[in-house]
């Protein structure tokens, strides 16, 4: 059975082919100088032919089996190929298109090219040849020294701080409109809750929970103010007024507990709360009545555990 090279080789079928040829278009070859190309599109289009070719001859040589002079001679190629290439993006700036020097250079790069300093590629295997893994390891960039302690401190100045910053002019002009534009908002924000604050102050002040503040309790300072802006400001607090009277209040029931019974006590306020529950549902101003005699009642107790504690002082 013949296979297809030796299909290819009969006279029959090199007549067909011939044939088919001579009826097809001859093809357009590529330019020998790329100057003598005048249209922009056929040189994108031999350029994208040679990056082709450099694209497939970059992957053959990938193979380290195809001997030293086959390794050597695609090397060449590839070379020659991206002179050429070069020749072509420029001619293609020339007639007004874009510039893929960039783009070119990286995708060269991604291959793994490796450069003896004189323009000169090795691709692949033709890295690993005799003399040329030498000749890389002497042109090879040598890595940075590294810089000791003493040295980094040498390069630490005022500079390094900050200290100058001032100097230039540059940064003080912009401080001061930073500085302008946080105090606008600062006392917006401080103006929006005094004005929530003096709210919360009239309501409390109009429930009865807080005495009415007066001028003389407030400073130059505004202390008033900054005792509105607490964070605890829901809290009602006591005038000076009120604590006397909480404090007198409270020796009231001091003397109270130390001068009565508590036996007398009870008996009273049973009394009290008895004549409250047998009382029929009275009304408004019954209730009011009601209550002012209890009250009345109560201190009538009072008065007389005062008196019966001071009879044995006074005999």
């Amino acid at each position: 059975m013949a296979r297809n090279e030796e299909k290819a080789q009969m006279m029959l079928n090199r007549f067909v082919q011939g044939k088919k040829d001579a009826l097809m278009a001859p093809k357009e070859t590529r330019p020998y100088l790329a100057s003598l190309c005048e249209d922009l599109d056929k040189a994108e289009k031999w350029r994208r032919q040679i990056l082709g070719e450099v694209t497939k001859k970059v992957a053959l040589i990938q193979n380290p089996s195809l001997g030293e002079y086959r390794i050597r001679d695609l090397n060449d190629e590839i070379n020659k190929l991206l002179r050429e290439k070069n020749h072509w993006e420029r001619r293609i700036v020339e007639l007004g298109g874009p510039d893929h020097y960039p783009a070119s250079k990286k995708i060269i790069e991604e291959t793994g090219a490796a450069s003896a300093g004189s323009g000169y590629k090795y691709f692949g295997a033709a890295r690993t040849l005799p003399g040329v893994k030498e000749l890389l390891a002497e042109h090879a960039a040598p890595p940075p020294a590294k810089r000791t302690r003493f040295e980094l401190y040498k390069m630490v100045d005022p500079d390094y701080y900050g200290f100058r910053d001032d100097e230039d002019g540059v940064l003080e002009p912009l401080e001061k409109a930073a500085e302008a534009a946080v105090l606008k908002q600062t006392v917006a924000v401080w103006k929006k809750a005094d004005d929530e604050n003096k709210k919360e102050l009239a309501l409390l002040i109009a429930g009865g929970m807080m005495d009415a503040p007066d001028d003389a309790d407030t400073d130059e300072l505004g202390l008033l103010a900054v005792q509105r802006m607490d964070p605890h400001r829901h809290i009602a607090l006591a005038s000076q007024h009120g604590i006397e009277q909480m404090v007198l209040e409270k020796k009231k029931q001091e003397m109270m507990k130390r001068f009565t019974s508590d036996k007398a006590l009870q008996r009273f306020e049973d009394a009290a709360e008895e004549q409250d529950a047998e009382a029929p549902m009275p009304s408004k101003s019954d209730s009011l009545m009601a209550k002012y005699a209890s009250e009345e009642l109560r201190k009538g107790a009072t008065e007389a555990r005062s008196l019966l504690a001071a009879e044995p002082r006074a005999a």
